[in-house]
């Protein structure tokens, strides 16, 4: 059988990928050099996961010699390229995994020399998702040292909102690393997950009714006591986007929630470019399996059920959803909101300065306000 990886042409794809690496934390000039030197999309996995060690050296190095500004850079840079490794859809399934795998190590070293981190992980019925709570400065197992927005610690708002990043079809959890810095930095706890067909759990099948695991991960964080179970937002990237967008409708404990370049309605199966198509066999198993998910993401009516404050945060030059697209959903939505960048890619990584910082404010005020 002829893959993605085996018909497309490298600089074609790589031109493409170009802005969302970057976006992810990959130098431009060692993206550049890294894909020039690719004979094949087969390629593409071994030579990111090859850079990754590379900065996961780096980053021990440094923490042995006490560096730990060094240390947390490295670590960064290694959760990217590790994670980038994956986002093409290489039929070597496993190989794949233990690339994101190796990008979830590489966060959490990261994480752990920025502050405070709890695991996440499911019940033993609940639906699968594994992933990191991260606690703002100052914050030590959820209680605040001194004031968490501008109130003293022990106050019944003492601790601290919380903000579910759920990622896309071909993403994970690794590669948002300055979204959830943003929100860190406006005292937002970050909870970064996998779900099912996601990240290191992308062997897998996705999960149509995504709204089980962030219903899930709600419990969970509840649960553990350590952020207010009251201010609870979602962003959603992508069809990550799509799930943010079905979980609000189901779960009223959720706030507010944000999509950047989340497609609604989702296309037909027909339609998907076709490394969409590979991504979704190779996780599901077999084509068949994939188009009923495309199929069981279909939900009309969605948007008139999202009674939240929502945030569309679009690109003018995606295709996927196209500007018509995401328009559509701002203004059928309830309390839908149009942040269109006219020049934006699909994810807008060529335009974050217009974008992310607006968004983390957005979220850190309705997490706080409600407003």
């Amino acid at each position: 059988m002829s893959w993605f990886v085996d018909d497309a042409d490298v600089a074609t794809t790589a031109a493409v990928c170009r802005s969302r690496a970057i976006g992810a934390g990959v130098d431009p000039f060692r993206y550049d050099s890294l894909t020039a030197g690719l004979a094949t999309l087969r390629d593409w996995l071994p030579a990111f996961v090859a850079a990754a060690e590379q900065d996961a050296g780096t980053a021990e190095a440094a923490e042995r010699a006490r560096r730990p500004a060094t240390a947390r850079q490295a670590w960064r840079a290694a959760a990217a390229a590790a994670h980038l490794a994956h986002t093409l859809p290489n039929p070597d399934l496993k190989a794949a995994v233990a690339a994101d795998r190796q990008a979830v190590d590489a966060l959490r070293r990261y994480a752990a020399l920025w502050g405070p981190v709890h695991d996440l992980a499911p019940g033993t019925d609940g639906p699968r998702f594994e992933g990191e709570l991260r606690l703002p400065a100052g914050n030590v197992n959820g209680l605040a040292a001194g004031t968490v927005n501008g109130l003293p610690a022990g106050t019944a708002n003492a601790l601290p909102p919380v903000a579910v990043i759920v990622p896309g079809l071909d993403s994970g959890r690794a590669e948002f690393l300055d979204l959830a810095d943003a929100l860190l930095d406006r005292g937002v706890a970050v909870a970064a997950i996998d779900g099912p067909g996601q990240g290191a759990l992308a062997d897998e099948p996705p999960q149509p009714a995504y709204e089980q695991v962030t219903s899930a991960v709600i419990d969970r964080l509840t649960a553990g006591g350590v952020i207010d179970p009251a201010r609870v937002v979602l962003i959603g990237l992508s069809l990550g986007g799509l799930y943010a967008m079905r979980s609000a409708a189901a779960d009223p404990r959720i706030r507010a929630v944000a999509t950047v370049s989340g497609p609604y309605p989702m296309p037909a199966w027909d339609t998907l470019p076709p490394f969409a198509v590979d991504t979704l066999t190779i996780r599901c198993g077999s084509a068949d399996h994939a188009q009923g998910v495309v199929a069981a993401l279909a939900q009309p009516g969605l948007l008139a059920a999202i009674h939240q404050p929502l945030l569309v945060v679009s690109g003018g030059a995606d295709e996927l959803p196209s500007p018509a697209q995401a328009r559509h959903i701002a203004t059928t939505a309830p309390a839908g909101e149009l942040l269109l960048v006219p020049d934006g890619d699909h994810l807008l990584g060529n335009t974050r300065w217009q974008w992310l910082d607006r968004t983390a404010d957005w979220l850190a005020e309705q997490a706080r306000t409600g407003r």
